[in-house]
């Protein structure tokens, strides 16, 4: 059987995640680790694409506008919630495009599949449901902002709840509300699992910032593509991901 192309994995099989299968982190950690090898290229162009798209979308776009709609008295600290608003659906409009390409190449490098920049690009026909699943997030950043502790820890949860939501969107061309109610079930059941490996990526953000940013080659591919392990096997779709010494990866049927 041949596998996958790079653009429509076979994943674009519908059906909730089995609730049996749990994440094994320890295996994720590891395929993450030896798959950054031949992916730090590709991600920091991919990364660094990203970040001018959207540091030039909220410089150009996103805060004039939204300082002019609702301006903010200069002692204020923070901007009006109704600017904020604006500052993301700015954001996530100009992200949404290339959030799937993003995705895409860490599930083809968890299938030892090289990738390269022009990943970004790939599912660009996706956009509305991305738009729709960074808005409803930024949201509720936005919303819960003025509930001090209690409404970012509510804005951090459903963060996580849906971050899985992409991955099924590009991996089995769900709707997108389907697609947030599987990453909601699967972080459910992988709870554990799922804060210890965001913990362990905070950490190494950290580890970033204290080598001034020596570190990201390693740190970007790690945890995007420890992200697309742990959406394989918290959705059951987990294959043999081969050994050191570069094993092929079995396809999926």
């Amino acid at each position: 059987m041949q596998p996958p192309s790079d653009d429509d994995r076979s994943g674009a099989q519908s059906g909730a995640p089995d609730p049996e299968r749990r994440i094994d982190l320890r295996e994720a950690i590891r395929v993450a680790r030896d798959r950054i090898s031949g992916s730090k290229g590709a991600y920091m162009a991919m990364a660094g694409f990203y970040v001018l798209v959207l540091g030039g979308t909220g410089v150009l776009f996103a805060v004039p506008i939204a300082e002019a709609l609702f301006p903010t008295p200069t002692d204020a600290p923070v901007l009006d919630p109704r600017a904020d608003a604006i500052v993301v659906a700015f954001l996530a409009l100009a992200s949404a495009p290339f959030q799937g390409g993003f995705l895409a190449a860490g599930l083809a490098r968890v299938d030892r599949r090289p990738i390269r920049f022009g990943f970004v690009f790939r599912h660009l026909r996706m956009w509305p449901r991305f738009f729709g699943l960074a808005l409803l997030i930024g949201l509720v950043g936005v919303v819960t902002a003025a509930w001090g502790v209690v409404g970012s820890m509510l804005s951090l949860a459903v963060s996580i709840l849906l971050g899985f939501a992409g991955y099924f969107l590009v991996d089995r061309h769900l709707e997108l509300g389907d697609a947030m109610i599987h990453s909601a079930k699967m972080v459910a059941a992988n709870a554990g699992a799922v804060a210890m490996f965001y913990l362990l990526t905070a950490a190494l953000g950290l580890l970033v910032v204290a080598t001034l940013g020596i570190a990201l080659p390693w740190v970007v591919p790690f945890a995007a593509i420890g992200t697309a392990v742990l959406y394989q096997q918290g959705a059951g779709l987990a294959r043999s991901h081969g050994d050191e010494d570069g094993a092929d990866a079995s396809t999926r049927p």
